[in-house]
């Protein structure tokens, strides 16, 4: 399957973040004399990384709705990514922890329009976080290609996951990828919700990816027991 819409819209507003997230970081965690990475460097990265992205983006896995399309090709541009960075930052853990970086912040600027119509439109957090709760089920993580189920909480909502075209994506990894993937992508949850709202706390004690039926989320506004 050719490149689409993902590689043309986003293109640009990726290259800038990824180099706005990593410029200035040490190109040795380990060896700081060995100098910072500068913007002319991650252009470079950039470049190799949108190569690399064609390349895997021709077989991508399965999806049938618009929120697994998207979803889909994100995983293949952060394989990429992944890939590309090992080459630049030999040292892998470092590597994992400067895309993980990446990851963040393009979760955290993806829910930027969510969060200020919540902000707009509802004074109290619970409400807000139950609309951009609603808003990222009904667009973002959309059937057949994710299963969930909602249940309202007097403090926000428990979502469980069934399937996830995420973890769909991560059982066609192997070795370091998929170990980068699980422990990146799997928790940048846990520390958006508490920047939704003001006392936003993510709770999960069984998650797809770890071997387990469902992914367990509680999305609350209120204080967490027995929290992982």
């Amino acid at each position: 399957m050719k490149i689409v819409y993902f590689h043309w819209l986003y293109r640009r507003m990726i290259d800038r973040l990824v180099v706005r997230t990593l410029k200035g970081r040490a190109r040795d965690r380990r060896d700081f004399a060995k100098g910072r990475l500068t913007g002319a460097e991650l252009k470079t990265v950039t470049k190799a990384c949108w190569q690399e992205y064609a390349v895997l983006a021709e077989n991508p896995p399965a999806f049938v709705s618009q929120g697994g399309k998207a979803m889909a090709y994100k995983c293949i541009y952060i394989q990429s990514l992944y890939r590309t960075i090992q080459k630049a930052v030999p040292y892998e853990p470092y590597a994992g922890e400067l895309v993980a970086d990446f990851c963040w912040k393009f979760y955290e600027q993806s829910a930027g329009l969510p969060r200020l119509a919540a902000f707009i439109l509802y004074r109290s957090p619970l409400s807000r976080l139950r609309f951009v709760v609603r808003v990222a089920l009904r667009y973002a993580f959309t059937s057949p290609d994710f299963v969930w189920t909602l249940t309202p909480l007097s403090n926000g909502y428990q979502v469980d996951f069934h399937r996830c075209q995420a973890w769909e994506f991560m059982k066609t990894l192997e070795g370091d990828e998929l170990t980068f993937f699980k422990h990146c992508w799997c928790n940048q949850d846990r520390t958006l919700n508490e920047i939704l709202v003001k006392g936003g706390v993510f709770e999960r004690r069984h998650c797809l990816a770890e071997g387990d039926g469902v992914c367990d989320m509680k999305w609350t506004t209120g204080e967490s027991i027995g929290r992982k």
